[in-house]
């Protein structure tokens, strides 16, 4: 189906190479409800990733992937190659408007930039109604004022239905502020 006809949210198998520990985590990790996913450093937060990607690569779903570095971005896309999956489309500066308005249409995962997906949104470029979800990564580096925090509170209030799941390696970042 393309972007905007109704499709379930499709369950996803557990493939049998995930380790048993991570099979509650993906499975909580699917539900609809917006969540943040915290976990120690080499536990698998890749595979975590790599799972929430494949299960929303079809065009009947419409994905950001946010706060992205480079090094995720190649690891992600050399996991999808590996897995025989679509992989997500990188949207970046290098990526005109008319291209980054099909891309949406289109549906998937994209992964973009924040002051793109800013530029896009301020300007109405983005499909918002039809987007099926939000996830961030590197949630630890997400501060208040920031382009994302800004993304989020722009996306909420023009759906208020998608998911939003934020994930991160690092509790100790996520603690300061608070002492």
């Amino acid at each position: 189906t393309r972007l905007g006809q109704s499709s379930p949210f499709a369950p996803m198998t557990l493939p049998s190479a995930t380790p048993s520990f991570l099979e509650p985590i993906l499975t909580d990790a699917f539900d609809r409800e917006p969540s943040l996913l915290v976990m120690a450093k080499g536990l698998g937060l890749h595979i975590v990733l790599q799972r929430l990607v494949e299960a929303n690569s079809g065009p009947e779903h419409l994905v950001f992937l946010l706060n992205t570095t480079k090094e995720d971005e190649k690891q992600l896309l050399e996991q999808c190659a590996a897995r025989g999956v679509v992989a997500p489309a990188i949207i970046n500066n290098e990526c005109p408007a008319q291209e980054r308005m099909e891309l949406y249409l289109s549906g998937g995962v994209l992964a973009v930039t924040l002051r793109i997906l800013v530029v896009d949104l301020l300007c109405d470029r983005v499909p918002t109604a039809q987007a099926t979800g939000i996830v961030v990564a590197n949630a630890h580096r997400v501060t208040e004022g920031g382009n994302l925090a800004f993304i989020l509170r722009i996306f909420r209030q023009l759906n208020r239905t998608a998911f939003i799941k934020a994930l991160s390696d690092d509790p100790p970042a996520l603690t300061k502020g608070f002492a």
